[in-house]
Formats: C-alpha cells, sequence, structure tokens
C-alpha cells in the first residue's frame, strides 16, 4: 500500500508539473507568435526606409542641380544687370542728343522699341 500511495503522491506531482509546464508552452507559443508578428513589421519598416533613402538620395541630387542654377541664374542675372546700366546709359545718352544732332536720332520706333525692352529689363530684375 505504501508504495501505491508513494506513486499516487508522485503521480500528482509529475501532473502538477506537466500543467505548468503546459502552460508556460502556451506562453512561449504566443510570444512566439507577437515575436513574429513584430518581425514582419520591421521587415516592412526596413523596405519603406530603404525607399526613403532611394528618395531622399535623388532629392540630393536635386538639390545640388538647383543650387548649381542658383548660382547660373546668379550670374545671368548680373549680366542682365550691366546690360540695364548700359541700356539706361545709351537711353539717356540718346535723349540728351536728342535736341542737339538730328544724325543720332532715333526712329519713334526704334526708340519705342529700347524703351520697352528696358521697362522689361526692369520688371525681370526685381522679380528675381
Amino acid at each position: 500500500m505504501q508504495s501505491t500511495d508513494l506513486l499516487r503522491e508522485l503521480n500528482a506531482k509529475l501532473l502538477t508539473e506537466i500543467a505548468k509546464l503546459r502552460k508556460k508552452f502556451a506562453e512561449i507559443k504566443n510570444e512566439n507568435g507577437r515575436l513574429k508578428n513584430e518581425n514582419v513589421k520591421l521587415k516592412q519598416i526596413i523596405k519603406k526606409n530603404a525607399r526613403y533613402d532611394a528618395k531622399n538620395v535623388k532629392y540630393k541630387v536635386r538639390i545640388e542641380k538647383l543650387e548649381k542654377n542658383s548660382v547660373d541664374i546668379s550670374a545671368k542675372n548680373a549680366e542682365l544687370k550691366a546690360e540695364l546700366v548700359k541700356l539706361r546709359y545709351n537711353f539717356d545718352f540718346f535723349n540728351l542728343m536728342k535736341p542737339q544732332q538730328s544724325q543720332h536720332l532715333l526712329t519713334y520706333k526704334t526708340h519705342a522699341l529700347l524703351k520697352k525692352k528696358i521697362y522689361h529689363m526692369c520688371r525681370f530684375l526685381e522679380l528675381v
């Protein structure tokens, strides 16, 4: 009888241990599933970051081009300002010469075109 009681007691302990192990296994299985889901999300984030990195490279190249264009535009702007100064000088010079020397008189059409060009250059330079 004594050995039967010992075996029953041992069996009860083992059943308790099995229940604990099953519970722990279920917890580990749940944690494993959660970690797999997390890994899927992280892989998606990595892919998304790679796309953003590629876009950032494109934008950096574009910014460099725009900065270069800005320098080119500034140089062109300086040229146009110099040309405008020259045109204003010529315009003023011809206006001064108008009453004195008839051979240097501008025709009405040429005078109007010069005036229009100066006006448009002034407008352009104010916008830039």
